[in-house]
């Protein structure tokens, strides 16, 4: 997989009348899942959201920033913890009803990146979640974002879950192999802020693509160098002109302008070192994805030649 030259963001747009809970369970596996009373406190933590160190996503807990699989046959996907929040919806162009958006074995879409929680809501503990894309190799960030209950007090609807590599070294095929799905995911969870050095192909551009972004230089969120700086900035597994097919494996990158490093020629190898969530790029965008998104870009700090 790789990241488009564009740092763009699938909407889901949110239904935000006609909202109220219904008395049906926000799960279904297969036959009907009883919603607890508010009282039921079995399955919300006291403590507050545990956040998993850089690549460490294993365990039998839920972490921020690590994974979980949906163990029912549909998770309702909502705007906010709790059963008054309306559902996540999809509008399609060829239907003119929005589809109610569910993670889980149906969907086909049953791993989900953990954004925030567990947030305790109407007796159950709620956690917002990225939804991993495995049908567009092109995405760079998650389909869908919203909020899930993990289970009913006695079934999970959501385990952990690892798919990160064992620990060792880090090289470039190992965050840009084009069977990588949702590799805004992989980057998070399995490497964090972990400061990496990478080696590879620096390629040649046709002219067309050296253009920036915006070319009146605006820039619609923070940090603007983001954005804003040339697309064209990315390194490759191997010697390739733009156009290969193996195009996809590749990583684009953008330079910290406070680390004040220029690049160099292009159509050589070379080696940058950085990582992605950045602190400069955590909050580039006020909505979810858009910091998942921004989060996942690989910002470099050091650039140099070599063999």
């Amino acid at each position: 997989m790789a990241m488009r030259p564009t740092l763009g963001l699938l909407l889901v747009v949110a239904a935000l009348v006609g909202a109220c809970a219904t008395p049906e369970a926000d799960a279904d596996s297969g036959s009907p899942v009883a919603v607890p009373s508010p009282s039921a406190s079995a399955n919300v933590p006291e403590s507050p959201s545990a956040t998993a160190a850089a690549g460490r996503c294993t365990g039998n807990m839920l972490l921020v920033d690590c994974f979980a699989r949906v163990t029912v046959d549909a998770l309702k996907l909502r705007t906010g913890p709790g059963l008054d929040a309306p559902q996540v919806l999809e509008h399609l162009a060829d239907n003119p009803e929005p589809i109610e958006v569910v993670v889980g074995r149906t969907s086909g879409r049953e791993q989900v990146y953990i954004a925030d929680g567990p947030v305790p809501a109407d007796g159950l503990a709620w956690y917002q979640v990225g939804v991993m894309n495995t049908e567009n190799e092109q995405s760079t960030g998650p389909l869908y974002v919203g909020w899930v209950a993990s289970g009913d007090g006695t079934d999970p609807w959501l385990i952990p879950e690892d798919p990160c590599s064992p620990a060792g070294p880090v090289e470039l095929a190992d965050l840009t192999y084009a069977q990588i799905d949702s590799a805004w995911a992989i980057h998070l969870g399995c490497f964090g802020d972990q400061v990496l050095t990478l080696r590879g192909w620096f390629p040649l551009l046709p002219p067309e693509f050296e253009i920036p972004y915006d070319t009146d230089g605006s820039c619609f969120a923070e940090p603007a160098f983001l954005l804003c700086s040339p697309y064209n900035k990315d390194i490759r597994t191997a010697e390739m002109s733009f156009f290969d097919p193996r195009n996809r494996e590749r990583l684009n990158f953008t330079v910290d302008p406070a680390a004040g490093v220029g690049l160099p020629a292009r159509g050589q190898w070379i080696e940058i070192t950085g990582a992605f969530d950045h602190p400069a790029s955590q909050q580039c965008s006020p909505d979810a994805g858009g910091i998942l998104v921004c989060r996942a870009v690989f910002v470099a700090t050091d650039v140099s030649v070599t063999e």
